[in-house]
């Protein structure tokens, strides 16, 4: 792993960029659901976090490859955007095909993003 972070450093130097050490952090995949040992770790003047999940494109990732997390995550944010709508739904003078409309172009593709990674 050092021999790699020392390559993307010098191509990112090589290029006039500088990792951000803040936002670096690396993650340790596995298949066991065993303890994990989260230690960071020194490379040169970097000192990485260890880390059990991350967000990667609107995705969360977690070291055991669980995506129950993922989905509990993505319905919750789904149903913040639907109740934020809620008291606009309850409207007598929307159609129940207005209603649709809406949940089918607000609620579901927020349900349904990131679904197919």
């Amino acid at each position: 792993m050092i021999e790699e972070f020392n390559a993307i450093q010098r191509a990112a130097t090589h290029r006039g960029l500088n990792i951000n050490e803040i936002k670096t952090k690396y993650m340790k995949a596995s298949k066991s659901t065993g303890q994990r040992n989260l230690q960071s770790l020194t490379i040169g003047n970097y000192n990485i976090e260890s880390v059990k999940s991350f967000t990667y494109l609107g995705s969360l990732v977690t070291a055991d490859n669980n995506i129950s997390k993922e989905i509990k995550r993505t319905t919750h944010i789904a149903n913040k955007t639907y109740n934020g709508l809620i008291k606009h739904l309850r409207f007598n003078n929307i159609t129940r095909k207005t209603k649709c409309k809406i949940y089918k172009s607000l609620k579901k593709p927020v349900l349904v993003y990131g679904s197919e990674t």
